[in-house]
């Protein structure tokens, strides 16, 4: 039999796992962990900026745009890019995985370091259009350099399981007779091709400016510059066509249902605030796929020129927009849990103090919005009546985060 007694305690046992995961949220090495993390993302995302304004002076460059006005509108939207990368650099060391345990991942991870070469150039060049030394120029490039390897590594890491499910897309897609995703498929390997020979030029002069520090003659280093490039467009094909094809799924109502009954491509309102976001990322995809020397495709002249802008801007707009839109439902679900935790919280502790009055407010939040609002009406009667007294309380900011 269940007494006033005995419901305080089922009452007081029923809320500390609520108190007790409120407080352990924020452990220690949690704190240490996102401090890191958003360490580390501030960086990179800083450093980002130089790699965009290497891409806005393509632009300004291919179109002869000219002038202070045009400028600053490279220098903000630089400064957007870099914001933008912030926030997936923060996504990507969350979900950080480098265990490379399989041959296929073995194989994908071994091109990433080719592939991240083009970062090095882009961010040499981009600092050097700001007037900084060389020397500074050259610490950027290597510095992104660096963190572009472990985005490389965790990415091939992850791209097995990827490329699994681009190939379920393909077959789905021709046992259905389903053209437009044919047609998806056929547009994104196209930009994602042209952007993978477009990013050899980067990946050529990065490839030269190491091995300027061994003594080695020119013909071998043209060599190894020209077979680095190469490896590098391979690690770069595959990454671009995965995150282009799910971005252009999403953008186009192409996202279907697996084998779990999810859809892994909706799209939604949250798919069309990412695309305005991610745009100015542009300028670092295009940026990161340039190179002043224009020794490999830049050979091609103007050719060159325009598909490396086009692939560019289809590759951000596209292979950004389904990373974006993800952190912002991640976001908004989690503020949404965070009111639900707080809320429950605060309930959880009148409970202790109220309990005559609390299994009757409990009972009227099944029913509809007149009910709900009744809650609300007894819930600050409850309050102003009889205060608690040693009441706790929990704020969003401080005790709980994401769950």
């Amino acid at each position: 039999m269940i007494t006033p007694e005995t419901s305080s305690e089922l009452d007081l046992e029923e809320s500390q796992p609520i108190l007790q995961r409120s407080q352990q949220v924020f452990s220690a090495s949690t704190r240490l962990k996102i401090t890191i993390i958003c360490s580390v993302s501030l960086i990179n995302g800083a450093l980002y900026f130089a790699i965009a304004m290497a891409g806005g002076e393509n632009i300004e460059r291919l179109f002869k745009i000219t002038g202070n006005a045009a400028n600053r509108a490279m220098f903000a939207t630089s400064v957007g890019a870099g914001l933008v990368y912030t926030m997936f650099t923060y996504k990507t060391l969350e979900f950080l995985s480098l265990r490379i345990n399989s041959a296929p991942k073995a194989i994908f991870s071994f091109f990433g370091p080719f592939s991240a070469l083009a970062f090095l150039t882009g961010g040499i060049e981009g600092s050097s259009l700001l007037g900084l030394g060389y020397n500074t120029a050259l610490g950027i490039g290597f510095s992104l350099f660096g963190l572009r390897i472990i985005n490389a590594t965790d990415a091939s890491v992850k791209f097995p399981e990827r490329i699994s499910e681009t190939k379920q897309a393909w077959n789905k897609a021709k046992h259905e007779h389903d053209y437009k995703e044919f047609v998806r498929l056929l547009v994104i390997g196209t930009g994602s091709v042209g952007y993978a020979l477009s990013s050899t030029d980067a990946i050529y002069s990065a490839t030269q400016t190491i091995l300027k520090w061994f003594s080695a003659s020119p013909s071998v280093n043209e060599g190894i510059s020209y077979t680095s490039s190469i490896l590098g467009a391979i690690g770069t094909l595959p990454l671009v066509f995965y995150w282009g094809h799910r971005g252009l799924r999403q953008l186009t109502f192409g996202g279907k249902e697996n084998g779990q009954g999810q859809n892994p491509d909706p799209t939604d309102r949250y798919t069309y605030i990412a695309l305005l976001l991610v745009f100015p990322v542009v300028l670092g995809i295009l940026g990161s796929a340039t190179a002043s020397t224009g020794a490999v495709f830049g050979q091609l002249g103007t050719f060159s020129e325009v598909v490396r802008v086009a692939s560019s801007v289809l590759y951000a707009v596209c292979a950004g927009t389904p990373g974006m839109a993800t952190l912002l439902r991640n976001t908004v679900a989690s503020l949404k849990k965070l009111k639900c935790c707080n809320k429950e919280i605060n309930r959880t502790s009148l409970g202790i103090e109220n309990q005559e009055l609390i299994p009757s407010i409990r009972g009227q939040e099944q029913f509809g919005f007149f009910q709900r609002n009744r809650t609300r009406k007894a819930y600050e009667e409850i309050t102003e009546k009889s205060p608690p007294k040693n009441r706790r309380e929990f704020s969003c900011s401080s005790k709980c985060t994401m769950l």
